[in-house]
């Protein structure tokens, strides 16, 4: 049983109604199951049970307004539910405790060099249709950039400016890309030390941790010596690169089964 099954709902419209103690153990022990694996992949292991208890304290103090506004939903609309909550706490736990403090991530969030597993059966089965579709297309047009025949710093302005920034936009309108922001967080850098803030970005961007060897082109050209250069490109070579992958996207638009970076 899942947390999104109807079975599930009813036991927890039932217990809350009747003020039964044990539908809280119940559902504790529901989330635990369901998005600890989510939790593990975006905190360091020391942190992962106090990230838990704050997602399991959300669930249990929003749960009157997920059983008035869930009744008609499906199944996988509920689980959407819960994985927008957990994603919720993670990012306020790491804006919280691992900003400007990235060296208490471990080694393989870091660097992304050790990269995660595959997903986690009971995690991606939390997922509905549509959010399984946008993560493998949002995955293939990233693995479409990282094998440009491009320098590893455009490939790396490429991701920001392309990828991350419009994804990680709101309004109406989803921005273009931001090269005076790029400009001002990583000017003059090592390009290892963007590669590892992408890797941590990609992470919290994805809805599932990123599959294993997404950057593994772009790994390459680094390990060849450039791991060490500063990040120099101007605003305008950024706007360039930029645009010159978003026109090899849309040329394997077939492949790409829609893209992410104009839609």
């Amino acid at each position: 049983m899942e947390f999104g099954s109807q079975n599930f709902f009813n036991r927890l419209k039932a217990g809350v109604t009747a003020g039964d103690p044990d539908v809280y153990v119940d559902l504790n022990d529901m989330v635990d199951r369901s998005v600890r694996y989510l939790v593990s992949a975006q905190v360091n292991a020391s942190d992962v049970e106090d990230v838990l208890q704050e997602i399991k304290i959300t669930v249990w103090r929003q749960m009157s307004f997920f059983l008035q506004s869930s009744a008609d939903n499906t199944p996988s609309q509920r689980n959407a539910w819960l994985i927008k909550v957990t994603k919720s706490r993670i990012n306020d736990f790491r804006r919280k405790n691992y900003v400007n403090r990235p060296q208490q991530l471990e080694d393989g969030d870091t660097s992304g060099g050790g990269t995660p597993p595959e997903p986690h059966p009971d995690l991606s089965s939390l997922l509905t249709a549509e959010q399984q579709i946008n993560y493998e297309r949002c995955c293939r047009a990233i693995s479409h950039i990282c094998n440009l025949d491009m320098a590893p710093d455009r490939l790396l302005a490429c991701l920001y400016n392309g990828v991350l920034i419009p994804a990680a936009s709101t309004g109406g309108a989803r921005k273009k890309g931001d090269p005076s922001a790029i400009l001002r967080r990583f000017s003059g850098q090592p390009l290892s030390a963007l590669r590892a803030a992408l890797w941590r970005e990609l992470r919290q961007l994805l809805i599932l941790p990123p599959p294993e060897g997404l950057l593994a082109p772009l790994d390459r050209k680094l390990a060849g010596g450039a791991a060490d250069t500063p990040f120099q490109l101007t605003a305008r070579e950024i706007t360039l690169v930029t645009s010159r992958s978003r026109t090899s996207v849309k040329k394997s638009r077939n492949e790409i089964l829609g893209g992410t970076l104009d839609e």
